[in-house]
């Protein structure tokens, strides 16, 4: 099963995300997030062993969102999850 390790906006272009609370969905947007804007970029997300692999890769600590990140999962398995069905079921769980 799928978890939310993190969910990250950033109110201005060009900035690095920060983790907040919570975020809110909006016609598969995030509401308060900076790249709403543009209809290419509506929702990011990069699984939390991505970012571990980057920060072993780099040899420093990545914290969310500095991969500009909306949602930061953990056990998903890309191949086999749609991201509706992955976003309902954690919701309703």
């Amino acid at each position: 099963m799928a978890n939310i390790i993190s969910v990250n906006i950033s109110e201005k272009k060009g900035t690095v995300k920060t983790t907040v609370s919570e975020i809110i969905l909006n016609e598969y947007r995030v509401v308060g997030d900076a790249h709403v804007v543009d209809c290419n970029r509506q929702l990011s997300l990069l699984a939390v062993e991505s970012v571990k692999k980057w920060s072993k890769k780099s040899g420093s600590k990545v914290s969310f969102g500095v991969l500009a990140e909306n949602i930061t999962p953990e056990g998903v398995q890309r191949s086999e999850v749609h991201i509706l069905s992955l976003l309902l079921s954690i919701i309703c769980s």
